[in-house]
């Protein structure tokens, strides 16, 4: 009888916390709720106001809630691009609110002509000289400058003319306007995920007409709710490298609401570093080539000549491949099986030319190079299993033109090839260890319920350096292939050629993204996150460590600080 009363105490004990956690839970959807509704309202409230309603558009967006109120958002704007295309009324406005109105539609497609600054240029044809006391001023032009498309001289101009000012300035400010502007300058919102810059924005942002303690409200419940969402996802997944594949899918699929196709795009992302990894380190020549022939063919009895740890990987993507197919499917009506196939042949074809390349000691042209780069890049995998699971592929015209590798996937392709390149030239893959892991694992049908269970006490001391990534594996470089090609040319003056061409890679991502374009809002937003991100995943610091990474992995997920 007492082990007998011990068992109703616990029972009662663990219902009693459940109740508890229960109703925390549910305070925290009211209280979330309330604060939605709070900030529709103050939207509602100031849309007509210019300025008041463009920097709050522009605080929510910051705050990376602004999926919770695109109708809203996009009233706002289509408000504003009336009034930015009348002449009259744009004489009316200052520069920080034209360079805000400027960004805030170029952001969501609208094509706004760049002699909107023409206003702000004196006789001669030069930005004025005055501007150069308007620090608030230069600051969003020079946000504004970072939508720029190519031949769009006067953003260009534009961009020089404020950052040049912007660090003179810096001597003559205060400490904290000064680490503002140094912030804007390494970090503008076009080319960074709004979550990892919260705590900053949150910080420096100047309040509207008291609407900042609302914000800050409704971020932190959101926050918490995401977090929420985040947790259970990472039960699906495992930790330290699995994790940093994961990192991809939050960061392109921002809605809480997208947490299934979070999942599942983690699987062929890991797929993808699992395979490079046969390719570079596990694999001889001759292996590999009858690896890439039985992906073509997609043939599951092709792979009796091929070693244990091949024929798992080829097991995983077969499986995978169809699970996510049959997923679609179930969803949306259509079963993207044979688009999905296609893309994974190409990349291990383009892995195959890779291999070849180094057996034989082939050094390529830098555009045969970056050609075959952009596809073994993964990028064009990513994104075309990312459009299915969205479910923008019900008619064969729209499959057909993401499997062509139009030019939005290009673009993001060319940012990691040449960022992998830059930063990390020596070390290009992070899965050497998972590979020996699902070769242990005898890796099954489902990749993600094979890996160990995420534990946070694991992932709160995270180091991520290249350390961690360090292996024999062989890649060619875009910096190698440029200084063949040019033989006089620095390694410096390599890293700077390499620079301008990511410069450049923007401004053509930048008109991928305007309006119109074949591809739904969500897609193209997820795939710009794609792009931000990639400067974190390949940033190495002086101490080889991808610190920025390790900062927004702990910041997304195990920080319990309010925003």
């Amino acid at each position: 009888m007492v082990f007998a009363r011990g068992e109703v105490t616990a029972t009662t004990a663990g219902a009693a916390v459940t109740a508890v956690g229960a109703a925390v839970e549910e305070r925290i959807h009211i209280k979330h709720a309330q604060n939605l509704a709070d900030v529709r309202h103050i939207l509602n409230k100031v849309g007509g106001d210019p300025s008041e309603g463009l920097v709050l558009v522009d605080a929510i967006q910051r705050l990376g809630i602004d999926y919770c109120f695109r109708e809203e958002i996009e009233a706002i704007l289509k408000r504003q691009f009336l009034d930015i295309t009348n002449t009259d009324i744009l004489k009316q406005h200052d520069l920080f609110t034209v360079s805000l109105c400027f960004r805030l539609l170029r952001q969501e497609g609208y094509h706004v002509s760049a002699d909107v600054f023409g206003n702000f240029k004196d006789k001669e044809g030069n930005f004025d000289a005055k501007l150069g006391e308007d620090t608030r001023g230069l600051m969003e032009l020079y946000e504004a400058s970072q939508l720029s498309i190519e031949g769009e001289d006067i953003l260009q101009e534009a961009a020089n003319f404020s950052s040049q000012l912007l660090t003179l300035r810096m001597e003559h400010l205060d400490h904290h306007q000064a680490r503002i502007v140094k912030k804007i300058l390494e970090h503008p919102y076009r080319k960074s995920l709004a979550r990892s810059t919260i705590k900053n924005f949150t910080r420096d942002f100047d309040d509207i007409n008291g609407y900042k303690s609302t914000l800050q409200e409704l971020g932190g419940t959101e926050f918490s709710v995401v977090r929420t969402v985040h947790h259970q996802e990472l039960l699906q997944v495992s930790r330290d490298q699995p994790l940093k594949w994961h990192m991809w899918s939050m960061a392109a699929l921002t809605d809480p609401s997208l947490s299934e196709q979070r999942v599942d795009l983690t699987k062929p992302i890991s797929l993808i570093y699992l395979i490079d990894d046969i390719f570079d380190i596990y694999g001889t020549l001759d292996e590999l080539t009858l690896f890439t022939e039985a992906v073509n063919r997609w043939d599951t009895a092709a792979t009796e000549e091929l070693p244990d740890h091949m024929k798992i990987g080829l097991k995983a993507l077969y499986d995978i491949t169809n699970e996510i197919g049959r997923k679609v499917y179930a969803k949306h009506g259509y079963n993207p099986a044979e688009s999905l196939q296609k893309t994974w042949a190409s990349l291990c074809n383009a892995f195959l030319v890779e291999a070849r390349w180094f057996a034989s000691g082939h050094i390529p042209k830098t555009e045969e190079y970056l050609n075959n780069g952009i596809v073994s890049s993964g990028i064009p995998v990513v994104l075309v299993h990312m459009f299915f699971l969205l479910g923008d592929g019900a008619t064969n015209e729209s499959a057909n033109l993401v499997n062509d590798n139009p030019g939005i996937v290009t673009s993001i392709a060319t940012l990691l090839r040449l960022w992998d390149d830059l930063g990390s030239a020596e070390v290009t893959t992070f899965s050497s260890l998972c590979v020996c892991v699902c070769a242990r694992r005898q890796l099954q049908n489902n990749l993600a319920e094979d890996y160990a269970v995420f534990s946070t006490s694991n992932i709160a001391s995270l180091e991520i350096n290249r350390q961690d990534e360090e292996q024999d594996g062989h890649d060619g470089s875009y910096i190698k292939c440029y200084m063949q090609e040019h033989d006089r040319t620095s390694i410096e003056g390599t890293h700077q050629y390499i620079t301008k061409m990511i410069s450049e890679t923007w401004k053509r991502l930048n008109k991928e993204c305007l309006s119109p374009n074949p591809f739904s809002a969500t897609f193209t937003r997820a795939s710009l996150n794609l792009a931000r991100i990639i400067p974190m995943m390949y940033g190495y610091d002086d101490n080889h460590r991808l610190t920025d990474l390790e900062e927004h992995i702990k910041s997304r997920i195990f920080d319990e600080a309010s925003i």
